[in-house]
């Protein structure tokens, strides 16, 4: 019969506490940057607000305002959980391609950064739409809610859009070129409606 003492037992339990402890994922803080743009151009003294998404109401994480060339920095230093999705929403500012107009209160943009943001971002019209049309049910006004795997697979299909990925070597704060974007859609001919709605730069 196999005996086990107090000093073994204690001896594997602590070994085991700290190897789920290593091997367990990890839950970081949060800290990006990046730049809201609305015509291909800056948004100055937009304000800029992180949330964190779960199936309550959203908490705010972050708030700041972009400097006269549209970039900004944003952090939490609140752990982010699996079952939270975070997104960025914009609002208001002076777009600097129609530069004098003062500030636009109807400016909003949006982006969803799923549960482990990027260390740079772009705040536009793309974004906007891709987030808007993945995440549609479960937004409410400016609130993002939905239950945890629901929330998970939308953000997930957000990133997965053509019009959402990064065009490797593109400098930063830049959206991809019209040539770039387009090399990335379809070119069979069952997907010709695609290049009508393609994004044009």
């Amino acid at each position: 019969m196999l005996k086990i003492d107090t000093a073994h037992f204690l001896t594997i339990g602590l070994t085991a506490t700290v190897l789920a402890c290593a091997c367990a994922p990890s839950e970081a803080a949060v800290r990006f940057e990046g730049q809201v743009q609305a015509g291909g151009g800056p948004v100055a003294n937009s304000t800029v607000t992180l949330w964190a998404a779960s199936t309550g109401e959203p908490r705010q994480l972050g708030l700041t305002r972009t400097s006269s060339n549209g970039q900004f920095t944003l952090s939490s230093d609140e752990t982010v959980g699996a079952d939270v999705i975070l997104y960025v929403l914009a609002k208001g500012g002076e777009a600097l391609v129609n530069r004098g107009s003062g500030d636009n209160p109807a400016i909003a943009m949006l982006l969803v950064l799923g549960n482990s943001p990027p260390s740079t971002v772009v705040i536009n019209e793309m974004t906007t739409v891709a987030s808007v049309w993945t995440h549609n049910q479960f937004i409410n006004g400016t609130a993002i809610k939905g239950h945890a795997l629901g929330l998970r697979i939308a953000a997930g299909t957000c990133r997965a859009l053509s019009i959402f990925k990064p065009v490797a070597g593109a400098p930063p704060f830049k959206t991809p070129s019209t040539a770039a974007r387009r090399r990335r859609w379809p070119t069979s001919r069952r997907w010709r409606t695609c290049w009508r709605v393609a994004p044009r730069g």
